[in-house]
């Protein structure tokens, strides 16, 4: 989702929020991670390095703004990275057990009447349920780029469904975001995974 900052700072217009951008930093940061093309880490570095300027040169955050959010966003792929590279061997479904338990903690700890509490429980609780009920990581280049099309494409009709469907609530936020989460963790590679090969004609 994106974040905004109030009118009246950046020379009176909108903006993300750092948060926002941490987001970007996680996300361009995990394709380029996921291809490993060198590319792609080019023109991943010249985008946040260019967004992050932007930023700052306009009067939305100062440099150690944008500084946490990249440092944020690293520590978030590296402890990607690390419990990938630690649950790959033995089961992917131990990397949903894992976030259950964070998931149950949340519910306790945080306050109730917080959006995004809400929002951050649906998509923990759907990860978690897609990665127990699916837990085939390898994939081959053209397979990747299939599934996170296919993912991308599947989480804008589901929100912009939601957004148009149904009435603004802390439970269809929850709900909204479980199945978000369950669509990019299991149904959008599955449906890749499990398609009919085309193989070639034969006349």
């Amino acid at each position: 989702m994106a974040g905004t900052i109030t009118a009246g700072a950046g020379r009176g217009r909108l903006g993300i929020s750092k948060r926002t951008y941490a987001t970007a930093v996680v996300l361009w940061g995990w394709l380029a991670w996921e291809f490993r093309s060198k590319a792609l880490y080019a023109f991943v570095s010249i985008l946040l390095t260019g967004i992050g300027f932007s930023l700052v040169y306009l009067g939305y955050h100062y440099p150690v703004d944008i500084a946490g959010a990249v440092v944020f966003g690293m520590v978030t792929l590296l402890i990607y990275g690390l419990v990938l590279s630690l649950t790959q061997k033995h089961h992917a479904s131990l990397i949903g057990l894992g976030l259950l338990p964070l998931t149950l903690a949340m519910t306790y700890l945080l306050p109730r009447s917080f959006t995004h509490v809400w929002l951050a429980q649906g998509a923990v609780l759907g990860f978690s349920l897609g990665w127990l009920t699916y837990h085939h990581l390898g994939a081959t280049y053209e397979r990747k780029t299939l599934k996170i099309l296919l993912a991308f494409l599947g989480t804008a009709l589901l929100y912009l469904g939601f957004q148009y469907l149904s009435t603004p609530s802390i439970i269809m936020t929850f709900v909204q975001f479980l199945i978000i989460a369950y669509w990019n963790s299991f149904l959008a590679p599955y449906a890749i995974d499990t398609r009919p090969k085309v193989g070639p004609m034969r006349h």
